[in-house]
């Protein structure tokens, strides 16, 4: 399934940035998907003085059911913290199998028992990362391509390269962000299972980019979905997890009767 951000020509909607965070906060719950809608629509009439008046019923009840502007940046900030926390664990997985030392062993299921093992820091659980890393399943590589460029969008009002002088927009940086989660899908695409169930990195069930939609060219460091390289106490910890494995599965068979 494509994501809903641009015409079958491949434009971009006017509020792909809106519907497209939507999803990234909410790709478990359509509701609040349209409670981020109306918020914008109607942050947006409010800034230009724009009255809503609508005689649609149904409008009505659904507006005055949206939870309250507070109520809905809590739930945003706390979407923020668990998607957050799962494109840092995709990220880390494809650091970690860059790594010789662990390679083909670098699995989501490797850093959750080092967390299960408290040889790596978390601010949750094994339980509660893996339940997030499941909710999340849809939209994690947008998440990853969000972690990998340091969770923000950029604008420079002067950009040059080696080519020519820029105005570097909002819009523009987008663009680059959309180009960088695809590299990050295909990143995740290309990674093996990730648990003895099968689940890949980057699930079946993504919410992809439409492939009508063309990517404009790079400009400046932006555009690529860099990993950065794994970091020493977390491969330290993975290969403390492998010894553990081996130490069991050692005792099992030296248990195993004659």
């Amino acid at each position: 399934m494509d994501l809903p951000i641009c015409d079958d020509f491949g434009a971009l909607h006017p509020q792909t940035s809106v519907m497209m965070m939507a999803h990234m906060l909410f790709p478990d719950e359509p509701e609040h998907r349209t409670d981020v809608y109306l918020h914008s629509i109607l942050q947006i009439c409010e800034e230009r003085g724009i009255q809503v008046v609508n005689s649609d019923t149904g409008f009505i009840k659904r507006v005055r059911a949206m939870p309250t502007e507070q109520a809905m940046l809590d739930l945003v900030r706390q979407r923020f913290i668990e998607g957050e926390s799962i494109g840092q664990l995709y990220c880390s997985v494809l650091s970690l199998s860059q790594c010789a030392e662990v390679g083909a062993r670098a699995s989501v299921e490797s850093i959750l028992q080092a967390i299960e093992l408290a040889l790596i820091p978390s601010e949750v659980g094994r339980t509660t990362l893996n339940k997030r890393w499941q909710k999340f399943r849809r939209v994690r590589y947008l998440w990853a391509a969000w972690v990998a460029r340091g969770c923000h969008f950029m604008r420079f009002e002067y950009f040059e390269d080696d080519s020519e002088t820029h105005t570097y927009t909002e819009d523009f940086d987008l663009q680059m962000f959309l180009r960088e989660a695809r590299e990050a899908l295909q990143a995740g695409n290309y990674q093996s299972p990730t648990t003895s169930r099968g689940d890949p990195l980057a699930s079946t069930e993504s919410l992809t980019i439409p492939p009508c939609w063309k990517a404009p060219e790079r400009r400046g460091p932006v555009g690529v979905f860099r990993i950065a390289p794994p970091d020493p106490h977390l491969v330290e910890a993975i290969l403390k997890v492998r010894e553990e494995q081996s130490h069991r599965t050692g005792n099992r068979v030296k248990r195993k009767p004659a």
